[in-house]
């Protein structure tokens, strides 16, 4: 399984995980993900970036 496809199924999961959160109204834990989603954003950033350079 390469890397686009593991950011991809971790973003659709983050994001049914979010909605899901958001229906049940639970603002706690809705606030903990998107505190999560903060920090894995600019991770899966970096190395999207870092192999676009490797591959260039």
């Amino acid at each position: 399984m390469d890397f686009q496809a593991f950011s991809k199924l971790l973003s659709q999961r983050a994001l049914l995980l979010g909605t899901y959160l958001q229906k049940n109204q639970n603002k706690k834990l809705y606030q903990a993900y998107g505190k999560l989603d903060y920090f894995i954003d600019p991770l899966i950033t970096i190395r999207r970036y870092s192999e676009s350079i490797l591959n260039s």
